[in-house]
């Protein structure tokens, strides 16, 4: 069985790959498909936390995540400008002096690093003075942070490629900020399992599966157009699908006319038709969520099908 690891440690991109040629859907390599920030739209001086959902194929380790944050002024459109000169020293940090030890955290700080998984949690506090200079409007509509973060799996994996992704995290002052949907459970067909359940479907077997969203994650906001006018709003959240084989006629064959696996539902036709393999499988079919102001979920349940 395929592994997932979600990196939770004390408690934001979309994950986007810099590997591949891999279907959108396809879970055949090392992936971050998921950074969630929690709260999901903190204001300055609010602590925020982070997760990941990572997958990691058979045979496959994690060794290090490297977590980077910034405000716009230090970021491009590939994420944070940061000064690495600092991550040398990470090699002999085990034979640093409590002094030095503290030295380097706080030189590793000030050049953005957050978080240096699985020995420092990724945690940021946007600071007090991130939205001097707006108007009092456009604090309560805020500015978008930079989190990046770069996974690098254990040496002697079979794949040793840097795997990075980017989130963009809201800071404003906003009465009612974003929170993060929630799943609380996956239907198959109508019948609902809770997340991470395991369900054994037929070989071939058509399934309809669907996310169950709680009562109070589509939530209704205020959003201030470019005419300064504030706009009542509903979120519409969509949903990425995942899994280490979608099974399609044809699927070994180039042929136009066959469909193809449809990898994503718009709310409120949230479900897929997955179609399970015809041989012997163990795996996942993941959904990440997304409300599209930052917010995210994500759940799975564990598939076999026994020919």
């Amino acid at each position: 069985m395929r592994t997932i690891s979600t990196s939770l440690l004390f408690l934001t991109a979309m994950g986007c790959s810099v590997n591949g040629l891999s279907q959108s859907w396809e879970l055949d390599r090392v992936r971050v498909l998921g950074v969630r920030a929690v709260p999901a739209e903190p204001q300055p001086g609010e602590q925020t936390v982070f997760e990941s959902l990572v997958y990691l194929p058979d045979g496959i380790e994690m060794e290090t995540m490297i977590w980077f944050a910034c405000l716009p002024e230090d970021g491009t459109a590939f994420g944070c400008s940061t000064d690495l000169s600092a991550l040398e020293d990470l090699d002999t940090s085990e034979d640093l002096t409590p002094e030095e030890s503290f030295e380097l955290f706080t030189e590793l700080e000030e050049a953005g690093v957050i978080g240096i998984e699985p020995f420092w949690a990724p945690t940021w506090t946007p600071p007090l003075d991130a939205l001097d200079g707006l108007t009092e409007e456009q604090q309560l509509e805020g500015l978008s942070a930079t989190v990046n973060l770069s996974l690098i799996p254990t040496e002697g994996s079979d794949e040793l490629d840097l795997e990075t992704a980017f989130k963009r995290v809201p800071v404003s002052r906003a009465t009612h900020p974003n929170h993060n949907p929630e799943i609380i459970g996956i239907k198959v067909d109508g019948i609902q399992y809770t997340p991470g359940a395991e369900f054994e479907a037929a070989p071939g077997q058509v399934y309809e599966i669907d996310p169950v969203l709680s009562e109070d994650s589509i939530e209704t906001y205020t959003f201030i157009n470019s005419a300064g006018e504030c706009e009542e709003r509903v979120e519409e959240p969509y949903f990425n699908w995942y899994s280490e084989y979608w099974y399609y006629p044809g699927i070994d064959e180039i042929n136009t006319d066959i469909p193809q696996p449809v990898p994503y539902t718009l709310h409120p036709f949230t479900s897929i038709e997955w179609t399970a393999p015809t041989e012997d499988f163990e795996g996942i079919v993941l959904v990440v969520a997304r409300d599209r102001r930052g917010g995210m979920a994500w759940a799975h349940i564990n598939v076999s099908v026994n020919d």
